[in-house]
């Protein structure tokens, strides 16, 4: 049986795989887990804008060959993962956010 996959993607040091290094043997079992390392502001000489990081992650996701996913956000990661089930949500099957917050939407 073909296990769904379960992309993961971090806080602000975009570093998806230290960050969930105790949590992906338990969710393994259930998941095909692909956590995601994205450039951010203390690794290279420039910032990237919300946009950037979200098309960093669909050519993530478009290199592993997955088109629709779970996707999971922690803290900085959470926002991230709301931003892109807005911009792509035919491409996700649930959303996740461990210790974030959603995107504000102004009322005006």
């Amino acid at each position: 049986m073909k296990q769904s996959n379960l992309v993961l993607l971090p806080g602000y040091d975009g570093d998806g795989e230290n960050t969930f290094t105790e949590l992906i043997p338990f969710l393994s079992t259930k998941f095909t887990c692909h956590p995601i390392n994205y450039p951010y502001l203390h690794q290279t000489d420039r910032a990237y804008s919300l946009d950037q990081l979200l098309d960093y992650i669909h050519r993530q996701t478009q290199l592993l060959g997955i088109n629709q996913f779970h996707l999971l956000g922690y803290s900085l990661g959470g926002f991230v993962a709301s931003a892109y089930l807005t911009k792509y949500p035919q491409k996700i099957q649930t959303l996740t956010l461990v210790s974030s917050t959603p995107i504000l939407v102004s009322s005006r």
